[in-house]
């Protein structure tokens, strides 16, 4: 057993291989990461950027586990 990322547990490659419990939320405190992007990023950094900000990618991120800003 161990403790790892649910973004991990739900891939499809790792998801078949066994079995996974989520953390309830109340047993951590959340983990706040942010997107930043630098001002001398070039134009493939800005067009992840964009993406990621789409409700595609959105979706994407939330069916592999993560919370999105704005959402409980």
């Amino acid at each position: 057993g161990g403790i790892f990322a649910l973004s991990l547990a739900l891939a499809p490659a790792l998801a078949k291989l066994g079995r996974f419990v989520a953390l309830p939320a109340s047993a951590h405190e959340p983990l706040r990461q942010r997107m930043v992007l630098m001002r001398q990023a070039g134009e493939a950094a800005r067009a992840l950027y964009a993406h990621l900000q789409q409700p595609e990618a959105r979706a994407v991120l939330r069916r592999y586990g993560f919370m999105l800003p704005g959402e409980a």
